[in-house]
């Protein structure tokens, strides 16, 4: 007793896949003639062939594209905006921002690494094109100087608060004044009763 299998519907992505490369692609196709007969398992096959002719290039081209631009903004982030300054590379709208990240997917298209790209970037621009600069002695003042302000800003009100209570408890009142002083406190007593 002979069994007849039908003809397998193919999606796109299934195509897709089988298109990766061409041996892939044969062996998709003999799969299903193999798995399917008559004149209906031909006419798959063959549009599993024409698919899959013209798919390949289109999803090879789609997943290089997504590729680089992963790359490119991965490195983009890492690179500050040399116009907005507070802003990275990937973040900006600049015009500046816009031919930079040109310039990095040039790069890595013509295949450089990301640290290379990097390494171009600091030569070029120095280190102050990195968002997040390296600790070293010519970037010491980046890392360190936001403390010492803090430090200068808390030493100079502790300077001023010191000053002010010396001031105040060195002022002493002439006697004349303090005759005064008690004339209007007494007087502000009398009427409070």
């Amino acid at each position: 007793m002979q069994t007849r299998t039908s003809s397998v519907t193919i999606s796109s992505a299934l195509a897709a896949k089988w298109c990766a490369s061409p041996r892939s692609l044969r062996c998709a196709i003999a799969v299903h003639c193999h798995s399917a007969r008559g004149p209906a398992a031909a006419i798959v096959g063959v549009s599993i062939f024409w698919l899959c002719l013209f798919w390949a290039p289109v999803v090879q081209a789609a997943t290089a594209d997504a590729e680089l631009e992963a790359q490119v903004q991965r490195v983009a982030a890492e690179l500050r905006c040399l116009v907005c300054q507070n802003q990275t590379l990937a973040d900006s709208h600049a015009e500046l921002a816009r031919d930079l990240r040109a310039q990095v997917r040039e790069m890595l298209a013509s295949g450089k690494s990301e640290a290379q790209v990097r390494e171009f970037m600091v030569a070029r621009y120095g280190d102050f094109v990195l968002y997040r600069p390296p600790f070293k002695t010519t970037t010491l003042l980046l890392w360190v100087g936001p403390f010492v302000l803090l430090l200068a800003g808390i030493w100079a009100l502790r300077r001023i608060a010191i000053g002010r209570r010396r001031t105040v408890a060195d002022v002493a009142l002439s006697d004349e004044e303090q005759a005064r002083l008690r004339a209007i406190v007494a007087g502000a007593e009398n009427e409070a009763r």
